[in-house]
């Protein structure tokens, strides 16, 4: 089949190399020439796992990368919208980037044409993308037909090649039985093989899904965040708390780690729309609010530690930090803990030392003109003459501790864990003074 993909951004560059891999005739449009050309050049703009790889194999299949709308556009007749959706001041999610791209192609679309929306949008969407593009047609005086779909995207920011070609469900938003199988064929490869199904909804229940899915990840993670909380008021250990919640299986085992708040790009941002949403349509979401409310404490209590176990003075103080990505596999550092710590210690005049395997170049551009932090190359350097580490995310080269670097190298052995990734025991046997999530402070 053929496809055109509008948007290389993160959702449509795995999608465009993904569907190529998996047999399709992709196109793949987007406004920025210079990352088009960089594309074209086989030089991949963003870090994920595994994306290098197959984005190579995609290129010698036939993946192109244009610039030109008029190419996209007349290459087929099914396109695909994975535009960014980012969220204004007030929360609300700006469509502006779909509405341009579809009004685009309702103006130069030649034959009848089948639209699917990747991006997170707003419930209801997809009603007022069908309705905006026939007004269109109809203005232009075109006597030709459109199909729109919600076919929302499950991709995880640092496994998203595996959560393409090995997902759970497809979930294809339409009461057209054509364009429901049209959208079936695209992903049959992928899901016939293994069985996965393809669910049929209307478009807002596919809207909605997405949210739901997101916001329940979020709502276990501020669930478990508040019992880290509480496992420290009480003298519990988080760990064994959850170790004895899992176990039960209508609770399961993802998405349980307490830590310092969830980031990225996806669950605060789809939090707040829908917020915003409903709250428009006089509804106030209790729990959702909950949900944000509990996340932004648990970034607070987190870094209040930080100065707590500083004396609260970290004025002129090296404060060394491993890990700035949201989480790891990713350089993403959108609403990370990290950007938030960093500024707060910048505000206090603390001298800082971070080290990220792939996330510094994002940090040194946001702060560049801050002269109070340094990006190290490595997780050694970050730590010399510090009066305190802060873990932030759970990168594998991380969880192992050389305890005489330590020794040698900090000023004060005192580690403060945002991922629980240490023994506790361990770390107090080497004499390491040791905060993590949801336990006692340890000598």
């Amino acid at each position: 089949m053929k496809v055109s993909i509008f948007g290389a951004g993160y959702v449509g560059l795995v999608s465009a190399a993904c569907f190529t891999h998996i047999g399709h005739q992709v196109i793949c449009y987007d406004v920025d020439e210079e990352k088009i050309k960089k594309l074209t050049q086989q030089k991949n703009v963003l870090f994920e796992p595994d994306l290098d790889k197959i984005l190579a194999s995609a290129l010698k299949n036939g993946l192109a990368f244009t610039s030109d709308l008029q190419e996209a556009i007349s290459f087929c007749n099914t396109y695909m919208v994975c535009v960014g959706t980012p969220a204004t001041a007030n929360g609300m999610a700006d469509l502006s980037y779909l509405f341009s791209a579809i009004e685009n192609l309702s103006i130069h679309a030649k034959e009848s044409f089948i639209v699917i929306t990747k991006s997170t949008v707003p419930v209801g969407t997809a009603n007022q993308v069908k309705s905006k593009i026939d007004a269109i047609l109809n203005k232009c005086g075109k006597n030709i037909s459109v199909r729109v779909v919600s076919c929302p995207e499950f991709l995880a920011q640092g496994s998203a090649v595996q959560n393409f070609l090995n997902p759970d469900r497809i979930v294809i938003g339409t009461d057209d039985d054509f364009a429901f199988n049209v959208v079936k064929e695209l992903y049959a490869p992928i899901t016939v093989p293994k069985n996965v199904p393809s669910i049929q909804m209307s478009s807002s229940s596919a809207e909605l899904t997405k949210y739901a899915s997101n916001l329940f990840l979020a709502t276990k993670i501020s669930f478990m965040n508040e019992i880290s909380r509480i496992a420290e008021l009480t003298g519990a250990d988080i760990i064994d708390v959850i170790h004895g919640t899992v176990a039960d299986a209508r609770i399961g085992r993802s998405m349980s780690n307490p830590g310092c708040g969830f980031g990225g790009s996806c669950l605060s941002k789809d939090l707040k729309a829908l917020i915003y949403q409903v709250e428009e349509q006089s509804y106030c979401p209790a729990l959702l609010r909950s949900v944000l409310d509990v996340n932004e404490n648990q970034k607070k209590y987190f870094i209040s530690k930080v100065f707590s176990l500083c004396e609260n003075d970290v004025k002129n103080k090296i404060i060394a930090i491993w890990g700035l990505a949201f989480k790891p596999n990713t350089d993403d550092i959108r609403d990370s803990i990290s950007c938030d710590l960093i500024e707060a210690l910048i505000k206090a005049g603390a001298k800082i030392q971070a080290y990220d395997p792939v996330a510094g170049a994002h940090v040194t551009e946001k702060f560049q003109h801050e002269g109070h932090i340094t990006i190290c190359q490595s997780k050694e350097q970050a730590i010399q003459d510090a009066e305190l580490l802060v873990v932030l995310t759970e990168w594998p080269e991380f969880y192992h501790l050389d305890f005489n670097l330590i020794k040698n190298s900090m000023k004060k052995q005192i580690i403060i864990d945002g991922r629980n990734i240490y023994d506790p025991k361990e770390l107090t046997q080497h004499g390491i003074f040791y905060y993590a999530i949801g336990k006692a402070l340890l000598h």
